[in-house]
């Protein structure tokens, strides 16, 4: 199983990361620079360099645009919109990312982070996610550098992720709502749930954010298992990503390590996160519940599934269980809450292992078309195949009548 590491002594921001893969060689330069274009921004481009902080040598990623390679201005929009000098709207860069032309992974990843970040500015400005409106995060440079780490995320195919604690920083920082203590309000919603290490001793400058809100929400979408030190395994590649502020004598850098883990070995499956969304009803209509099935999977769910169950006071209950992506999680939670009777929901991640489906149309007895869904590893062997439901049924045998 391969797995990923990140040591963030120094924090974490979106063009740390992405330096920190290019540096251990989980993609190359020319990837990158790739990325500007399958996103549709004409003049921007990638650019990076070595550098050193405190006398350690890394990697440094920035996105310049013009002739000369200017570094792109902060807030600069890229939609095209007047509307609102220098914003970004959420949905149009939600709408940008998914008419993109990143790979299927990179993509989902990308839309996952910034999906995060909207909720948390909804959350920090009091307003509905949906509609929020990015200034530093919505600026070209954020675009580029979540969707150059959403192509390194695809790219490791990490079944395992893990980081050690992270760091916020300290003091205070300036942005287009004015001068707010550190962490930024969206990086403190992000932080919920996260391992924060405490400021680290050796940084004099009083006012400093080691982690960015797209940074925080790096380590939100990957998911990770917090650890002290690093995970059993064997290292294939390590990388440092450096920050834009130089520390002093303090290695202002991200590491990444890319190991086989204690399960090593290569497979030829996909790999992918989900998440199962449940919940315990025992006060609700049967009709009601077979609605809520029919209903999960007409939004998107990619599995339903109820079980019988004892709930409190002996009461005969089922247990109904939602399959869905990473990136759908918090849609579905709320969801439920607001179309079930419970009082509360649950969840938790998986990871999983899947043939890639691959849908064929043959001609069936009658001679009209009936669609096979065939089952296909990485390497495009088929391991299985079987006839759609909707297809097939039309040759069973009518039902018997009285």
């Amino acid at each position: 199983m391969r797995a990923l590491h990140l040591q963030c002594s120094a924090g974490i921001a979106g063009d740390m990361f992405v330096a920190a893969c290019l540096d251990a060689g989980v993609v190359s330069v020319e990837d990158l620079q790739a990325v500007p274009m399958m996103l549709g921004l004409e003049g921007v481009s990638v650019v990076a360099r070595q550098v050193e902080r405190a006398s350690i040598a890394a990697t440094h990623v920035a996105v310049v645009s013009g002739e000369h390679g200017e570094a792109v201005e902060p807030g600069h929009n890229p939609t095209g919109s007047h509307e609102h000098h220098g914003h970004t709207h959420y949905d149009r860069l939600d709408e940008r990312l998914a008419s993109s032309e990143l790979p299927t992974k990179a993509k989902s990843f990308a839309r996952l982070v910034f999906r995060l970040l909207a909720e948390a500015e909804a959350s920090a400005h009091g307003k509905e996610w949906g509609k929020v409106v990015f200034h530093e995060v919505g600026s070209v440079d954020s675009i580029v550098d979540v969707a150059m780490a959403g192509l390194c995320v695809e790219r490791i195919g990490a079944g395992r992720v893990t980081a050690s604690p992270v760091p916020l920083g300290r003091g205070f920082v300036n942005i287009a709502h004015g001068c707010l203590a550190i962490p930024a309000p969206a990086t403190a919603h992000l932080a919920i749930g996260v391992l924060i290490a405490p400021f680290p001793r050796g940084i004099d400058r009083e006012d400093v954010e080691l982690t960015t809100p797209t940074g925080m929400a790096i380590i939100r979408a990957l998911d990770p298992e917090f650890l002290q030190s690093w995970p059993a395994g064997t290292p294939v590649s390590s990388g440092l990503g450096a920050g834009s502020m130089d520390l002093g004598s303090f290695a202002n850098v991200l590491r990444v390590t890319v190991s086989d883990g204690e399960q090593s070995g290569v497979h030829p499956f996909d790999e992918d996160l989900v998440y199962e969304v449940t919940c315990n009803l025992d006060d609700q209509t049967p009709e009601r519940s077979a609605w809520v099935a029919e209903q999960a999977l007409a939004l998107g769910a990619l599995d339903v599934w109820t079980v019988p169950v004892l709930g409190k006071k002996g009461r005969p209950a089922i247990q109904i269980s939602l399959l869905v992506e990473a990136s759908e999680k918090e849609r579905f939670l709320a969801w439920i809450l607001e179309a079930t009777s419970t009082f509360g929901v649950r969840f938790r991640s998986w990871r999983r292992w899947k043939l890639i489906k691959r849908i064929e149309e043959r001609e069936g007895p009658d001679g009209q078309s009936v669609r096979y869904a065939l089952g296909v590893t990485l390497e495009g062997t088929v391991l299985k195949e079987k006839p759609e439901y909707e297809d097939i049924r039309r040759y069973w045998p009518p039902e018997s009548r009285p």
